[in-house]
């Protein structure tokens, strides 16, 4: 026998409390199964309360308006994606801009300065040549013109020789009036004096000087190759030259002009 005293639930069967009244009473009618409780009545809704739908709506409306606001203040990630990658982008094309820009300039000023050197490399290679051309220029002007004038000079000279050679041949008193300026000249212990002079002349000149230098002994002789004109003196200590040939060859050596001019 089992000392297992529980009794399985599938055997109650239909149960209820047992009380000591209940003793020899009549046979116990099976209790039916307490009603089931009734669902509460409904209760009656109170009234809305006046204003307070306005407050709820206000609650609601602020509650959603601090929604947006916190939806908005804070973007998502995608939209910091984005917003990220157009200020790396603006900010790639400002300074490309900007690189571009300072390129351009530098390069149109280095071009500048290039152009320019090189403009000064092709003046100077084509300025020398013109500067030799131009100095060899000037040194040929310079001495063509030296040349002129003294081709100039020289003609000069020798058209006043002529016209000196003429007037002196045919006035006796320009040949006196040398004597008497270089007799003047010598000192008065000259007691001796010789005189050359053109055959033509020679009477002339003997009339004037024993008039004026009585005093002096006269040697005279006569010269055809002497140019009329002109004569020679010579003393013990001196030798005067006044032929006309001797007298425009000092002319000619004070203005410069050279024994090749004398033609």
């Amino acid at each position: 026998m089992s000392n297992n005293n529980v009794i399985p639930a599938e055997s109650l069967g239909q149960w209820r409390s047992w009380t000591m009244g209940e003793l020899g009473s009549a046979a116990a009618v099976p209790e039916t199964a307490p009603p089931e409780l009734a669902a509460p009545a409904p209760q009656p809704e109170e009234p809305p309360v006046e204003g307070a739908s306005l407050i709820m709506t206000e609650d609601e409306q602020d509650t959603t308006s601090l929604d947006a606001v916190a939806t908005a203040a804070y973007p998502t990630a995608a939209e910091l994606e984005a917003i990220h990658q157009e200020a790396w982008q603006t900010g790639y094309d400002a300074g490309l801009q900007a690189g571009m820009q300072a390129g351009e300039e530098r390069g149109r000023a280095e071009g500048a300065e290039r152009a320019l050197l090189e403009a000064q490399q092709q003046f100077q290679q084509y300025w020398q040549p013109l500067s030799t051309l131009q100095q060899s220029f000037e040194q040929e002007l310079s001495l063509l013109g030296a040349q002129l004038s003294q081709e100039v000079l020289a003609l000069a000279v020798s058209f006043a020789e002529k016209m000196i050679g003429e007037v002196v041949r045919h006035d006796p008193a320009v040949l006196r009036s040398l004597l008497t300026e270089a007799l003047d000249s010598l000192a008065d212990s000259v007691a001796q004096v010789k005189v050359q002079a053109h055959p033509d002349e020679l009477a002339t000149l003997q009339a004037f000087l024993g008039e004026q230098y009585p005093q002096w002994r006269m040697q005279w002789q006569a010269d055809a190759t002497l140019t009329r004109g002109g004569c020679r003196i010579e003393t013990p200590s001196a030798s005067i030259d006044l032929t006309l040939e001797s007298r425009l060859q000092l002319l000619r050596k004070g203005l410069g002009l050279t024994d090749e001019h004398a033609d």
